[in-house]
Parts: C-alpha cells; structure tokens; sequence
C-alpha cells in the first residue's frame, strides 16, 4: 500500500546471518592499507571521482563471494581488465595489486569479522608441485589452435587463500599477470560462493537478465509489490511484463496502467524506471546476502532519492541484505537525511561515510558522520545542485557547472 509517498510493507523479522562488521584492505588496487568498521544495514560510500569508492564494493564482493575465482573474474570484467590472447581474452590480474604490479611476493589481503581473503603472486619455485595440477590447454593437441611455440608459458602463480587454514588454489600467469589456460575458466563456471551476492554497476542490466531474475519474482508472487514499487516514479504503473521474441528469444519490458490500454516499452519512460526496476530485482536476487551498487543515484532526480532510499532500506531489512552503495552526490545524502529526519526509526540501520585519498595509491582516509550532519564541504568536488528561488530545483544548476563557465552561459543553462 501506498500513502502519501511512502512504500508500507511489513516489518521484517529476519535476524542478520550474512552481515560484515568490519571491512579491512591492505594492498588492493589503490589501498595501501583501509578500514571500515561499524558497518551496519545500509552503508553509503561517498567521494569524488577515483578515490576508490567501487574498490570498497568490490572488496565486499570478493569476501562475500568466500573468494571464489568467478567473483575475480567477474571483477576485472566489469572494469575491462582484459588482455587479448590467442584463444579469447584473459584476465589481468596485476591491476588488483597495488600499483598495477606483477611479480613474485605482491599480495592483497582482505579482511573482516566473518574471515580473510588473500592473493599472493609467487615465483614457480614457490609453487612448486602445485604447477603439475594446472591443465594446460597448449598440452591437448586436440584444442591447439596455433604452434604451441607461440603460446606464453607460465612465469609465475596465483594464490588465492580463504582464511589461515582454508582452500587455496593456485592459477598460472602469464609475464604480463594474465590469467593463463583451461584451469581458471572451469573455476569460475561454477559460479561464486552459495551466499548471493549481486553487483548493480553503472549501466542497467540488458532485459534478458533482468527476465532470469523477473522468474524468480513470478515463483515467489511478488511482482505485484515489484510494480507497486516502481510507483516511486510513475505513479500510474499497474503491472510489468517481460514479453519474448524473435528466433534469439530476446526479451523486452513493457509496462502496463491502471487506466488500462496499450501497454508501454519501458524504454518509453526513460532511463531512470529501468534503472530502479534493475535495482529493485537486485534486491530480491541477493535474499539473506549483500547488494552493491556503484552510483546508487544514476539514473535518478534528486527528488526521488528520499523515497529511494526508504524502499533500499526496507527491503533490506525484510529480506536479510546488507547493501554498500557509492555516490558523489550531495542530493544523493540529502535524500538520506531527509529520510532519517521523517523516519528516524531507519537511522540506525544506515551509515555513510566518506573517502578521500592522499597521494598516489595511498591510504585513503574514511570519515563517518551522521546522516542528519551536513553533506561535505564543495571543496571535496562531491557534485550538489542549488535548488531554484521556488524551490522546485528544476532549473537547479551543478555547482561544479557555475564555478567553471560565464555567467551568461550559466543563465542559459539555468533556463532563464
């Protein structure tokens, strides 16, 4: 049910099984060493552009995953971290480490409350009789595409340790930190850990994986509450349907009405209703697990933030989810404090923090402040918009925009 704004659904009565406290790093990417402690339902991860906000969820993600090698691969995937190789691409691990290095005695290491997860590069002496394991495609003459000559061999390995005394796994690189052969691709088929864990980037899903996760909502009956929801938007949305078609069995959305009718494309809406029908299937995909969302606001005006924010928050909370999202956006925290200032009862189970780094690949610092304190100073370049004489914020301009052009042009912009 829907009142005045608000999304009522009932309380959840899940107790927490999955959650992290604490999230330490030593030697990821661009950490040199990092903590985060406190951690509660919802943690909001803020800063400017390259501070490490998507490191932060992406070393959730790989102590989540119980460092499984798919959530490796799929992490360098989503950056691109890829080199060509002979037969497909590979992934470049070296961009995990700190300061993009490669060699023997390099390592990462994550930790929190529930356990560690670390890589270390070692030497081939170093590993040892575990080379003899690795099934080196260049050895079937059955797959060999090219003179085995021409295929790289090993110079170092990938140790990937869960824990002090858990599984280790061992992968050949390459010189040049790839990724090498048949032995890390059937790792990482059989998907990550048994605890969901989904990652909701930049761009929106395509609709076909939205539909595999649309399946799961039919089975359990929620599509109507999955409807109602995206009302944050477009009020007047009654249903949402997945139709399939073509000889590809491609999938497209399209949105139905109270008023009945013709039912619409979901691309006719914009980009923002796909954006939080994509977030919203997230949600329920990572049941009893953790949701991380890189720039929650993309997509999104500020002035649907607040009641964002409440369904994140809500919906977590009933299903057992921790969620860690990123912004750089003042009106993405101000939709936050404004949610705790109308329901306090939600503060406790919300904590932004904020990033900034000092120096190159050097400790970056995290501030906690609460969600009722003033969002940064502008001199952190954290992107706010002013809001109009009205109020209405429509002809708000960035405050990045009007500190960097004439003022004619800022009135331009501004609509007047």
């Amino acid at each position: 049910m829907r009142v005045h704004g608000m999304i009522l659904r009932r309380n959840g009565t899940y107790g927490s099984q999955v959650m992290l406290k604490t999230l330490a790093m030593r030697g990821f990417r661009g950490f040199q060493s990092y903590a985060l402690n406190k951690l509660t339902r919802v943690n909001l991860i803020v800063g400017k552009n390259n501070c490490g906000k998507t490191t932060v969820l992406e070393a959730a993600e790989l102590i989540a995953s119980n460092g499984h090698p798919a959530a490796f691969a799929d992490v360098a995937r989503r950056r691109r971290e890829m080199l060509s190789l002979t037969r497909g691409y590979g992934v470049d691990i070296s961009h995990l480490f700190s300061g993009h290095v490669c060699k023997p005695g390099v390592q990462f290491e994550l930790t929190s409350d529930r356990q560690k997860t670390s890589a270390t590069i070692l030497s081939l002496d170093e590993v040892g009789e575990d080379a003899e394991s690795w099934d080196l495609g260049r050895r079937n003459t059955r797959q060999r595409t090219i003179d085995a000559d021409d295929e790289p061999e090993p110079e170092f390995g990938l140790r990937i340790a869960t824990g002090d005394d858990g599984p280790r796994s061992v992968f050949p690189v390459d010189k040049v930190g790839t990724l090498m052969y048949d032995s890390w691709r059937r790792s990482t088929r059989s998907g990550p850990s048994e605890t969901p864990v989904r990652f909701l980037g930049l761009g929106s899903p395509a609709d076909d994986t939205m539909h595999d996760a649309w399946n799961d909502v039919i089975a359990g009956g929620r599509e109507d509450e999955i409807a109602q929801d995206m009302q944050i938007l477009v009020p007047e949305i009654a249903s949402i349907h997945f139709l399939v078609t073509g000889r590809l069995r491609s999938s497209t959305i399209v949105v139905g009405s109270h008023g009945g009718g013709r039912r619409m494309p979901i691309g006719s809406y914009g980009d923002g209703l796909r954006r939080l029908l994509a977030l919203r299937l997230a949600l329920h995909g990572a049941n009893h697990g953790f949701l991380l969302i890189d720039e929650i606001d993309a997509g999104l005006h500020w002035t649907v933030m607040e009641d964002v924010w409440r369904l994140l928050v809500e919906v977590a909370k009933e299903a057992d989810v921790q969620v860690f999202a990123t912004t750089h956006s003042q009106d993405c925290i101000r939709g936050l404090g404004s949610l705790v200032k109308s329901r306090p009862d939600l503060a406790p189970h919300l904590r932004p923090r904020q990033c900034r780094r000092s120096g190159v690949c050097g400790l970056v610092q995290a501030r906690l402040y609460p969600v009722t304190e003033p969002p940064p100073a502008p001199t952190d370049r954290i992107e706010g918009r002013e809001r109009s004489a009205s109020g209405s914020g429509h002809t708000s301009i960035p405050r990045w925009y009007s500190r960097r052009v004439p003022p004619y042009s800022r009135k331009h912009f501004a609509g007047g």
